[in-house]
């Protein structure tokens, strides 16, 4: 909509507002796909099909797919708890003994800054066993002091803010699927007594969880006084959520306040048991859980950190394998089997056998290891095979070429193109059409790439007129010999009657002695003797005149 700015200039502020949200509601319509209408679903085609399991990122307690909130009153620690929340899901973690699903998190921290998230988290590090490498997946921002809304309202409509979609595009970048917003009151610039805006707020939460197929977790604090509720504002607050903790101190007993102790509860689960509870108790600065009865609960969390010790353990000592130029296997008849090396080696040490044994299969399920995997190369410079992180087969397809038929495929077997010149097997030579005529040529590459490299054919029954030069990643035409058939080294001239000049180039290029003489006729003693100062034969001469007469006749360079 254009207005004459003379005329937006008179307008009251109020109609500013509107006619501002209304151009970024344009904005944002324009930036999405444009909708078909609605997806109508015909229930009767369902049948037989079975629907998918629901996903959850903590088990019965924060579902994906939509908007979760955890309400409390100030300083009890829900700032803590969703730290901790992030931390569990982030490394695979157990959340106070409940199973939850690995995956990236972003933290949106609107009351703290970097240096309180730190101090937080190195001691939720020091309770859980987590190493700091293992926060791969956690990424926070500490705004405190900042502009921290992300949805404003005009009274009517709730319209997102430039931070939304910057927090939008983080999660779907690292690939988030939760993002904790804390709180309510530092990113909802609207009425949160009025139901309408209320839901519009939470409903633009639960695109974001559907956007990146995760979750909300939305931090806010309880209403004030003693008929307050377990939320401050709107209804809507609690009927729009699908799942809403409450984190609240108990009741005062005998012996006094229970300064130190927490109940978790599930106040609300539209899709699991409502009233669940967890005792926690504050000690050295996060939460646990609390008492005698959890002793089983905290023996589970003890012995899911050992889990992740002893994987951590693993994928450490493989990187001091490799760089010992070794490798483990996971078959149990390998001299090198896994179980038999890692036991009692750096930092495994502390681990059993089965310990390791069922670290490696955790690793495997989770895609974090490979088997049959290229870990180093032997001193004859072929790979040493075995178990592999996958980061490091991923790294390898992407920077190293290889060469398969003459093309570029990144798989194993195949001669590689590195910086510097590989080897090439002598399978290469199977490929060439004119088989043992080129095997010494498809031998071994010298160790640094220079002219004098071997050459991989290009594929004989696609194209006879490339290769590829090892120590050279790019593609260069071929010279071809009195008969037309593909040879290696530089095209020869065409100057002199007798062809000494061809002799002279192919041996200032490196070409082997043989290789001269496959290209000449000139026999490999003659040429030798050429290359030490020695007159060629004249007969080989009148050979080398003919073979460049025909060359010149039949336009081959």
């Amino acid at each position: 909509m254009m207005i004459d700015p003379e005329i937006y200039d008179d307008l009251p502020p109020e109609m500013k507002r509107a006619l501002e949200n209304a151009r970024k509601w344009d904005e944002l319509a324009a930036a999405e796909p444009e909708r078909a209408g609605l997806a109508l679903v015909d229930p009767s085609k369902l049948a037989g099909i079975e629907p998918p399991d629901r996903e959850w990122l903590i088990e019965d307690w924060l579902p994906v797919g939509t908007v979760t909130s955890l309400y409390a009153p100030g300083g009890t620690g829900k700032s803590l708890v969703a730290q901790q929340a992030a931390t569990s899901i982030a490394t695979g973690g157990l959340f106070f003994g409940v199973a939850t699903t690995r995956a990236p998190v972003l933290v949106i921290a609107a009351e703290d800054d970097g240096d309180e998230l730190h101090r937080r988290q190195k001691a939720i590090n020091t309770y859980s066993g987590v190493k700091w490498h293992d926060l791969s997946s956690l990424r926070w921002a500490g705004r405190f002091g900042e502009d921290n809304i992300v949805a404003i309202s005009d009274g009517t409509i709730v319209t997102p803010t430039e931070l939304y979609a910057e927090i939008r595009e983080a999660a779907k970048k690292m690939g988030a699927r939760l993002v904790v917003l804390d709180n309510i009151a530092q990113v909802f610039a609207g009425n949160e007594n009025v139901r309408n805006e209320v839901t519009q707020f939470v409903n633009l939460l639960g695109r974001l969880a559907r956007d990146i197929n995760g979750a909300v977790l939305l931090i806010g604090h309880t209403g004030k006084g003693e008929s307050a509720r377990e939320w401050s504002g709107s209804t809507a607050w609690d009927a729009a959520v699908r799942s809403r903790w409450i984190l609240e101190r108990p009741q005062d007993d005998e012996d006094g306040p229970a300064a130190d102790t927490r109940i978790l509860r599930r106040a609300k689960a539209n899709y699991a048991a409502t009233g669940d509870e967890i005792a926690l108790e504050w000690h050295a600065g996060c939460f646990r859980v609390h008492g005698l009865a959890a002793r089983g609960l905290v023996a589970t969390i003890e012995a899911s950190n050992r889990e992740r010790d002893a994987e951590s353990a693993f994928m450490a000592e493989l990187d001091e394998l490799r760089k010992a130029g070794k490798s483990v296997s996971d078959s149990t008849n390998a001299a090198n089997y896994l179980g038999k090396v890692m036991p009692g080696r750096g930092a495994c040490k502390g681990f059993r056998r089965r310990e390791i044994e069922q670290a490696v299969d955790r690793l495997f399920a989770a895609g974090r290891i490979r088997a049959g995997g290229a870990v180093c190369r032997r001193a004859d410079r072929k790979w040493r095979i075995g178990i592999a992180k996958t980061e490091w087969i991923e790294d390898a397809e992407r920077s190293c070429a290889t060469v398969r038929h003459g093309a570029e495929q990144g798989a194993p077997g195949c001669a590689t193109v590195p910086e510097k010149c590989a080897t090439v097997p002598n399978t290469v030579a199977r490929l060439n059409p004119y088989g043992e005529r080129e095997k010494e040529a498809c031998a071994t590459v010298p160790e640094k790439g220079a002219p004098r490299c071997a050459t991989a054919f290009a594929n004989p029954l696609e194209n006879k007129d490339e290769k590829v030069r090892h120590g050279a990643p790019h593609s260069v035409p071929i010279s071809k010999d009195i008969d037309g058939r593909a040879t290696d080294g530089p095209a020869l001239p065409d100057e002199g009657d007798d062809g000494s000049a061809q002799v002279a180039t192919l041996l200032a290029s490196g070409s082997s002695l043989g290789a001269i003489a496959r290209r000449t006729g000139v026999s490999v003693p003659t040429v030798d003797g050429w290359r030490q100062g020695d007159e060629i034969d004249p007969a080989h001469r009148a050979t080398m005149a003919t073979m460049l007469s025909e060359r010149r006749a039949g336009g081959v360079q």
